[in-house]
């Protein structure tokens, strides 16, 4: 996960790899994994808006200071 400030907004990027186990499973494992970060980032930047700043989802889609 990296982050970087874009004004008022804090941009999260997320990067995953895999391996396939099964031969042809690899474009379903993809959609997978994309839809699960899809939905964690969602979830993280909501919580983050919601939380206190001491919560460590706060800092992560905070800026490094």
């Amino acid at each position: 996960m990296t982050r970087r400030r874009t004004g008022s907004m804090t941009l999260i990027r997320w990067q995953a790899t895999f391996d396939r186990l099964i031969p042809g499973t690899g474009p379903l494992v993809r959609v997978g994994l994309w839809l699960m970060l899809v939905a964690f980032t969602r979830w993280l930047t909501g919580h983050a808006g919601r939380c206190d700043t001491a919560c460590p989802a706060h800092r992560l889609v905070s800026p490094a200071a």
